[in-house]
């Protein structure tokens, strides 16, 4: 699986900027920080593209069905497209098809601007390493 990911950093004096990388044959593209409404030590994930759209704030680490209404209220399955691993621990994402299938882990201190076609729109769970 490729992912656009963009380390996180913080400039002294200077709102924090994404430094960006790819894996793979994947170009990553400059996303503002600003975009990144996720506090430090949380995990977020979001509708759109880089931040953009509804997001959700994971409240802890442990493991996540975001098809289920007492888990996460509206539901947010099949609905991220960008992720901040701003937290304490990597994410690793699951599709439901039949059982839970692995897509994909974002590391902790990155993030993902925009999930590749075969992970966008897809994530059913997520399991944040504590």
């Amino acid at each position: 699986m490729r992912l656009r990911l963009g380390a996180r950093r913080l400039a002294t004096g200077l709102a924090g900027l994404g430094v960006l990388f790819s894996i793979g044959a994947v170009t990553a593209t400059p996303a503002a920080a600003s975009f990144w409404n996720c506090p430090d030590g949380s995990s977020c994930y979001y509708e759109h593209e880089y931040g953009g759209g509804r997001m959700w704030r994971a409240p802890s680490c442990g493991f996540f069905n975001l098809g289920d209404p007492n888990v996460v209220n509206p539901v947010f399955n099949d609905r991220i497209t960008s992720i901040n691993n701003a937290g304490n621990g990597d994410i690793d994402l699951y599709n439901w098809e039949g059982r839970w299938v692995h897509l994909g882990t974002v590391k902790k201190g990155y993030w993902v601007g925009r999930l590749d076609g075969g992970t966008n729109d897809k994530v059913d769970a997520i399991q944040i390493a504590c």
